[in-house]
């Protein structure tokens, strides 16, 4: 059946076949359109010939797409074995050429390779229990068991990751080796009470009734994916990304910048890996935390992690995650029932044409980001001359010393603030013993025996409190060494009451903080796409409703910032929704030392601060972007003329070479785009790249070996020579003849 261009369903005595046309259409539509499941195209199918549809058709349809694709993939393999590509790392190493096609003579970055690293849980399966449990009391699974599995490094098998599972626990427990060089890291994370991710692996418990809980991807600053791997059971344990990272350490250029939401958090926890730490060390990788998410960190942590402060990282916002997810979660309607092969096998084949496409976009990337760059470079010179003269700022260098004088101010190491909360403590603690003695005036005469025994109640229970706060007031004398006891409008009553004072703004700012941030999650998260109608009303329901919140709370804050001597800096409802930052919040937070005194606290100075830290990141930008440019443009020549020797292919391999030519075809339509879009770069008014051709370093045997050698014949079994007035489709279905007899015949 194969001969005449139809697969059949079944080894032996198949009573349906289905055309190759069919297929190949259907794979290549669910590439683009993933949410397109098989019953609704086999549906379709019926309809068109106008025959009702039976689930028998769909479960045939199954099978043939099953043993199609992996037709694609052995000709793929034959194909990649004819041109010389025998690395079963080489998908991943090509994944983006603008940053792994290193060329030799090419400027030097800070970072070879920048990367965002993430989990998303919308890529569930559910799982497959039974109805009724056993003796044990337990729902087994019922799953049928599938052997098939995705021959591609890009996708991370589970044992892969599970030599992580106990990496940090054997690290604890002294059985790895202790690092030679000090990590490339910050200062520890103020943040892992903020982020749920953060906690320690015993507490990622992955949602019921679920067994893959979602995906963990690592992608380039250009979005293609690198690598991924599935969350099994679990949230987003620290193996996940540490099986990614061990795995693209060897084959990205380095040094690597990576981006990651607790980047601040988990970097420490990567170093101190027994596998990956030391690895890490001698790569000189650092993380840093991706803009977005940048907005829910502290400001200590916004200094030491954020990409605006990192020499080398450009303008990238190391969110690309975020984008790819808002994308793939479509094919989220067609995983979340599948068995675990065909979950997988949707996965993959989505990111392998995402990745095809993030080919044809490369250009435009650059393009765009250098279009951005170049803006940055006309305007900010002059925003930051002005910014710096109404700052009264003289010299740039200033900048980096305020920054580092705000780092280490905010990481610094002492008592005070522990101090601080015990005299508040004990202040409050004072405030509420006063209360203890009304009860005492509350026990009188009443001829209602309820209303008495409920006051006598009141009193036994006010007495208890009474004696339960000078209790604890002992104790926080005792810890305070305080040997007479504060009493009202004593010297040490009044300081504990502007403590009490300074505690109520704090907390006051606490609530307005947490608000506004939630708020601006929420807005983020309404539009996003592939957010549902159901969800966007919800989120606009809480917005409302977190808006009048807001409100009451600014009325609050503002309240105990007017009591102040000097005032506190109030907000009015403007400025606070347009708030993006937690950084401002956690300066007033800091104001009892009288830090808002120091010149980095000025807004003024902080502005001009943000447009000399842009500008600086920009022209390392145009300077990664010339690279990449001249990358592409390389890459574009040398393979179109490495492609050109496929015409050896025709006489001794005509089904092989019928395969190359299509790729060839898809290969010049994306490269016709790029010409255009590379002319573009080069007219813009600002560019200062390299036009000429480079050579890419460490080509082996594209240099070396002869062509016709690396395109030798590869076809196996069948000998015959195709008929020579076949059409196209019969060349193609002959060319995978012996393929289908290997698969569905054995």
């Amino acid at each position: 059946m194969a001969r005449y261009g139809f697969m059949a369903t079944s080894p032996d005595n198949p009573a349906y076949g289905i055309s190759f046309r069919v297929l190949q259409y259907f794979v290549a539509l669910t590439n683009r359109c993933p949410q397109l499941s098989i019953q609704a195209f086999v549906k379709t199918l019926c309809y068109m010939n106008c025959t009702a549809f039976r689930p028998s058709y769909r479960n045939q349809f199954s099978v043939a797409i099953d043993t199609y694709l992996e037709l694609q993939r052995r000709i793929e393999q034959r194909m990649q074995s004819a041109l010389g590509r025998t690395d079963k790392y080489w998908n991943i190493r090509h994944a983006c050429i603008p940053c792994s096609y290193v060329l030799r003579d090419e400027p030097e970055l800070t970072f070879g390779t920048e990367i965002a690293i993430d989990g998303n849980n919308s890529l569930a399966r559910m799982k497959r229990l039974a109805k009724e449990p056993n003796e044990a009391g337990e729902r087994e699974s019922i799953e049928r068991t599938d052997s098939r599995q995705i021959y591609d490094p890009i996708y991370l098998d589970r044992e892969t990751v599970d030599v992580f599972e106990d990496d940090l626990k054997s690290k604890a427990k002294g059985k790895g080796k202790e690092p030679t060089k000090e990590p490339v890291v910050g200062n520890p994370s103020p943040c892992p009470d903020r982020w749920k991710n953060l906690a320690d692996d015993s507490k990622k418990k992955g949602k019921g009734g679920f067994s893959e809980t979602g995906l963990f991807l690592a992608s380039c600053r250009h979005e293609a994916a690198l690598a991924f791997c599935d969350m099994v059971e679990s949230g987003e344990k620290f193996k996940y990304p540490f099986a990614v990272l061990n795995e693209l350490l060897d084959l990205l250029p380095g040094p690597i910048l990576i981006g990651y939401d607790i980047g601040c958090g988990v970097s420490q926890s990567a170093h101190d890996s027994r596998i990956l730490g030391p690895r890490l060390m001698n790569a000189l990788t650092r993380f840093v935390v991706g803009l977005f998410h940048g907005g829910g960190h502290a400001r200590s942590c916004g200094i030491d992690w954020s990409p605006l402060y990192v020499k080398g990282a450009g303008l990238e916002n190391f969110e690309g995650c975020e984008h790819v997810f808002s994308q793939s979660n479509a094919v989220a309607r067609c995983t979340r029932l599948a068995s675990r092969f065909h979950r997988q096998q949707l996965i993959y084949r989505y990111f392998r044409n995402w990745n095809e496409e993030r080919y044809i976009e490369s250009s435009q990337f650059i393009l765009r980001r250098y279009k951005d760059a170049i803006a940055i470079l006309n305007t900010h010179p002059s925003l930051l001359a002005d910014a710096m003269a109404h700052a009264q700022i003289t010299d740039t260098a200033q900048f980096d010393i305020w920054l580092k004088e705000e780092s280490d101010y905010l990481n610094r190491d002492d008592d005070d603030d522990l101090a601080v909360d015990l005299r508040v403590t004990y202040f409050r603690t004072l405030l509420k013993s006063t209360s203890g003695g009304k009860f005492k005036k509350t026990k009188k005469k009443s001829a209602d025996e309820a209303a008495v025994l409920e006051i006598g109640n009141a009193w036994v229970k006010g007495q208890d409190a009474f004696l339960t706060l000078q209790g604890a007031a002992e104790e926080l004398e005792e810890k305070l060494e305080i040997s007479e006891r504060w009493k009202p409008g004593s010297k040490e009553w009044k300081e504990g009451a502007a403590l009490h004072r300074e505690e109520e703004f704090l907390e006051a700012l606490d609530r307005l903080e947490s608000l506004v941030v939630s708020r601006i999650f929420e807005l983020a998260r309404q539009g996003q796409a592939g957010t549902g109608y159901k969800l966007r009303q919800h989120i606009s329901k809480a917005l409302t409703t977190r808006q009048q919140a807001i409100k009451t709370a600014l009325e609050q804050y503002n309240s105990l910032a007017s009591d102040f001597v000097p005032p506190r800096p109030t907000f009015d409802a403007q400025e606070i929704m347009e708030c993006a930052y937690i950084g401002e919040f956690d300066i007033l937070r800091l104001s009892r030392r009288g830090i808002l005194k120091k010149p980095w606290t000025k807004p003024s100075v902080r502005e001009a601060s943000r447009l000399h830290y842009k500008l600086e990141r920009a022209r390392e930008e145009v300077k990664r972007l010339n690279i990449e440019y001249r990358r592409l443009k390389t890459y574009i020549v040398e393979e179109e003329a490495f492609l050109a020797d496929l015409e050896l292919l025709t006489d001794s391999n005509p089904e092989l070479a019928y395969q190359l030519l299509q790729h060839i075809k898809r290969f010049g339509a994306a490269n016709t785009i790029h010409s255009d879009r590379l002319l573009d770069i080069e007219a813009l008014d600002g560019f200062s790249g390299d036009v000429t051709i480079g050579v890419r370093t460490g080509m082996g045997n594209r240099e070396t070996a002869d062509a016709s050698s690396r395109m030798s014949p590869v076809r196996a079994g069948d000998e015959d020579e195709p008929e020579e007035d076949a059409s196209g489709d019969e060349l193609e279905a002959d060319g995978v003849d012996v393929i289908v007899q290997e698969i569905v015949y054995g």
